[in-house]
C-alpha cells in the first residue's frame, strides 16, 4: 500500500506565504536604502505577489482615487480583472464589512493597500476637479 502526503504550505500567523514574506522583505530593504527606483520595483513586485496570492488569475488591478467624501485623497483597490477583462472582484463605494472576502483576498488587500511603498506605486498624480473619480490600472 502506498500513501501520499501533501506537503505543508509555509504560511505564517498572518497568512503570508514564503513568497509574500520575501516580497515584503525586499520592500523593507529597498525602503531602508532610500533608492526610489528600488522601492518602486520592490513595491510593484509585492503588489504582483499579493494579487497572485488573492486572485491567481488576475492580470490587472484598478485603483480609484476619490477627491470628495470620507475617503478623499486616498487610493483604494476598486477592481481586480483577468486577461479577458472579466471582473474577479469589485468593491463598491460602500464596501461594508467585507465579510465575503476569502482569507487569501484579505491578505492581498492588506499587503496592497496598507503599506506606504505600495500606495506610492499606485499614486501617479493629482486628479483635477473636486468631484472626479480617477482610475489607475496597474498591469500585473
Amino acid at each position: 500500500m502506498t500513501t501520499t502526503t501533501t506537503p505543508a504550505v509555509d504560511v505564517d500567523v498572518w497568512g503570508h506565504t514564503a513568497a509574500l514574506r520575501e516580497a515584503e522583505a525586499a520592500v523593507d530593504a529597498a525602503t531602508a536604502s532610500g533608492d526610489v527606483d528600488q522601492i518602486a520595483a520592490a513595491a510593484h513586485a509585492l503588489i504582483v505577489a499579493a494579487a497572485a496570492h488573492g486572485w491567481p488569475t488576475a492580470t490587472a488591478l484598478v485603483f480609484t482615487y476619490e477627491t470628495t467624501g470620507p475617503v478623499a485623497h486616498v487610493w483604494g483597490l476598486w477592481r481586480v480583472v483577468d486577461v479577458d477583462g472579466r471582473v474577479l472582484r469589485e468593491w463598491e463605494d460602500e464596501p461594508g464589512d467585507m465579510t465575503d472576502e476569502s482569507e487569501e483576498e484579505l491578505v492581498a488587500l492588506d499587503l496592497i493597500t496598507n503599506r506606504a511603498a505600495t500606495l506610492h506605486v499606485t499614486d501617479y498624480g493629482t486628479p483635477t476637479g473636486t468631484a472626479a473619480t480617477v482610475l489607475h490600472t496597474l498591469t500585473l
